[in-house]
Formats: structure tokens, sequence, C-alpha cells
């Protein structure tokens, strides 16, 4: 049996279309819990061909085609960096990046991860207090399911539904673009050509986006001894 947690595990891959046909009899609306992470794990794996560098302590380097990203393997933990990665290095605590930050595949990611979260969050509230649930996850993932319920809500409001339909997505593309346009975060990823950041992996603690210049200070004040290849 696929368990939740190990959706939450693969849930940072690529995410392919996984639809229920809206004329499917009715057992498929009613799929049980461990029918539909299955469809999430194996949709997970379909990138599974494209190169992956092990960056240590979860961390991993994805590489699909001319994109490039760094992200943690557990799907909650917020260090993720997005294509596109042009430079990077690390060591036993540290990663560094240099990033020309791409806004669709930001988009194309960032939904993917919307949905997910969305749909954990509705099988949570199926099985929220069955056993399964607590011997496939932890405390840290218990939480963090938990404080999706503002979020769930927020999507379900909208429209949003577990199907992961097109319809979905076009109503999760809205959305992200008013969250690009407002957020302060993401009007500094975009508002540059070109980003800096620093990953500690031992307090999976992200810094950025920075300029070579704040980067450069965070990295002699932390006493990084890491550089770019092209420095």
């Amino acid at each position: 049996m696929i368990s939740i947690f190990q959706v939450i595990e693969f849930q940072w891959l690529n995410f392919t279309l996984v639809r229920i046909k809206r004329n499917a009899p009715d057992k498929h609306d009613n799929m049980k819990y461990n029918q539909i992470l299955l469809l999430l794990f194996l949709s997970s794996c379909m990138t599974l061909n494209d190169s992956w560098t092990d960056l240590g302590d979860g961390y991993t380097c994805h590489v699909d085609g001319k994109n490039c990203s760094i992200r943690h393997e557990q799907g909650y933990i917020e260090t993720k960096i997005y294509s596109k990665v042009e430079d990077y290095s690390f060591d036993d605590q540290y990663i560094i990046a240099k990033q020309n930050p791409d806004y669709e595949y930001y988009k194309t990611f960032t939904r993917s991860d919307y949905w997910a979260r969305f749909a954990i969050y509705s099988y949570y509230l199926k099985d929220s207090t069955s056993q399964q649930f607590y011997d496939d996850t932890n405390p840290f993932i218990r939480q963090s399911i938990r404080a999706d319920s503002s979020f769930y809500n927020y999507l379900k409001s909208k429209g949003v539904t577990d199907k992961n339909s097109i319809q979905d997505w076009e109503i999760i593309n809205p959305i992200l673009d008013s969250v690009f346009n407002a957020d302060p975060f993401y009007k500094k990823v975009f508002e540059s050509e070109e980003n800096y950041w620093i990953i500690d992996k031992d307090k999976n603690i992200r810094f950025g986006p920075m300029t070579f210049e704040e980067f450069d200070k965070i990295r002699t004040n932390k006493r990084i001894d890491l550089t770019f290849k092209f420095e």
C-alpha cells in the first residue's frame, strides 16, 4: 500500500495529469484513500528518467531538459529553488545556487504543489481519525497537513477539486498570477534576471532571493567555503 507519507515525500516531482472522468461509474468517485494515493505516486514517478543529483540531507538537484531546480524530498519543507538554476555548489551543511527565474516553470510546479497540498488535505479529512493515518505519518507531517485548513477551504471555495483536472488547473492559474504579482517574496524573485540563494541543510532554512552582494555578505559571515564554477 502506498502511504500518505510516501505521497508527500514524492509530491515535489513533476506531477502528470491525473483525471477521473466525469462520466465514470460512481465507484470512481468513491475511490479508496490508498487507490488515489497510488495514482498520485505513480504520476510522480513519471519523471524518474530525468537527471537527479543527490545534494545530501534529502536535497536533490533535478534537471529536466533545459530546466534545473533544487528542493527537498519532503514537500512541506519550504526551501525549494525552482528553475532555472544556472550554477550551484554544496558541502555537508550548505547549498549555494545562482538562478535565472523562469515565470512559467515556477507557475507549473507551484500549481502542482498547490494541488498536491489540496488533495492531501482532502484525503486527510476522510482519514484523519484512522490508525493508518497515524501509522503513515509523523508529527511534522500531521502538523503541516492541518496547517493547510484555510488554504484548502480557499481553493475549494474557488471550485478546485481533488481530481487534478484541466478545469482545476484553469482555476489555480489566475490564483498563482495574483500571488506572484502581490506576494513580496515572488515579486522579488521575478524582479531580477539573476538571483542568489543559500540553503542551510542542517536547519532547513533558505536565504534568498538575493543580489550577489547580499549573497556574498552572508556567505562571508557564515564562513561558507563554497564558490560557483564561473565565479
